[in-house]
């Protein structure tokens, strides 16, 4: 009877390797939507000169295999905020983003708040847009903030999420 349970097991796990094995290397096609974004480079800023906003932007590619993604960004602030630190200073700062490589109908962003519904004509099999940009990330200092701001170096990054619609 012992040997009948060892024998039973013994052939369990013998199934369940070879349905691992399966899984492993059969290329199963899974209903998961994919969304891939690319293009990243550092903001450069156009100088303060003492009037007006300071502003970035960068384009960029986003693929997704059902055309539509949501987006999200989040600071390197307290709380996810969008703002720079220099020691217990810190000057915010506005994110804007548009689904096309344009200014132009460009949306704020709040921190960590999803903005849903964006589009894209790119699938995933074409992972850098067949080499054209597609998506709008834009960066803003006001002159409010930044004439309040102390002098120092300050210090951030933003993280940005894609993700399917």
């Amino acid at each position: 009877m012992l040997k009948t349970v060892f024998l039973k097991i013994k052939s369990c796990i013998r199934r369940l390797i070879f349905l691992s094995l399966i899984l492993l290397f059969y290329p199963f096609n899974f209903v998961f939507a994919d969304v891939l974004i690319s293009g990243f480079s550092n903001f450069a800023l156009s100088p303060f000169t003492g009037h007006g906003d300071v502003s970035g932007s960068s384009t960029l590619c986003v693929c997704s295999d059902n055309n539509a993604y949501n987006v999200t960004v989040l600071g390197s602030g307290a709380g996810n905020a969008f703002s720079l630190i220099s020691g217990s200073h810190s000057v915010s700062y506005s994110v804007y983003w548009n689904d096309s490589a344009s200014s132009s109908g460009k949306v704020q962003l709040a921190s960590n708040i999803a903005q849903y519904n964006m589009t894209t004509s790119y699938k995933c099999d074409q992972y850098d847009c067949n080499g054209t940009k597609n998506a709008y990330l834009e960066i803003v200092f006001s002159e409010r903030d930044l004439l309040a701001a102390i002098r120092g170096s300050y210090i951030g990054s933003i993280t940005v999420i894609v993700e399917p619609n």
